[in-house]
């Protein structure tokens, strides 16, 4: 489970790091980067946030689960 939350809060960090890399290069006229790229990655990122929160809040209905089959209180 500890590599779960591990993996899950990484990969929270990257697609942070991606979506504000992005938004600096949007931000910027001067950027060599393409504004469609841009978006795209800043859109990519903001599924990855989605999904490792999601990992996130499965890990914790199962930890919670796996307490109560134990009968310990949560």
């Amino acid at each position: 489970m500890i590599d779960a939350l591990n993996n899950s809060v990484s990969g929270l960090q990257s697609a942070s790091r991606t979506v504000a890399q992005s938004a600096a290069n949007i931000a910027n006229p001067n950027s060599k980067t393409e504004l469609v790229e841009d978006i795209v990655d800043m859109k990519r990122g903001e599924q990855n946030f989605k999904a490792n929160a999601a990992v996130l809040n499965i890990t914790k209905d199962l930890q919670d689960e796996l307490y109560r089959s134990v009968d310990i209180t949560v």
